[in-house]
């Protein structure tokens, strides 16, 4: 085990970027959800027809907030890895800001 840090800033920036891409890709699968549908008779005459349609919606709705969620869930690691790389180097920038100037640098 090392008691080094690397912060790999283009890692980083990917990892984020990745993280943006699944959120997008959550909500266009969310997106084609809220498309699907069964028309009320779509079922025919079947006797359960009409809770086999409320269980479809509701279902259906569940599927899609679940979606929604993920999504979220998504961007905001995709905003957190970016506050963190930020951070990084900032802190960094700092730290060599404060090194130049006690031996004599720019």
């Amino acid at each position: 085990m090392t008691t080094q840090l690397l912060a790999d800033y283009d890692a980083m920036t990917r990892a984020a970027a990745d993280q943006r891409a699944a959120r997008n890709a959550v909500i266009r699968l969310q997106r084609e959800r809220r498309d699907a549908g069964l028309d009320r008779g779509a079922l025919g005459k079947i006797l359960p027809a009409h809770d086999l349609l409320e269980t479809f919606r509701h279902v259906d709705a569940a599927t899609r907030d679940g979606l929604w969620e993920v999504a979220h869930r998504c961007e905001d690691l995709s905003e957190g890895v970016r506050e963190l790389r930020n951070l990084y180097r900032t802190v960094d920038e700092a730290v060599a800001d404060r090194f130049d100037s006690l031996f004599g640098g720019a």
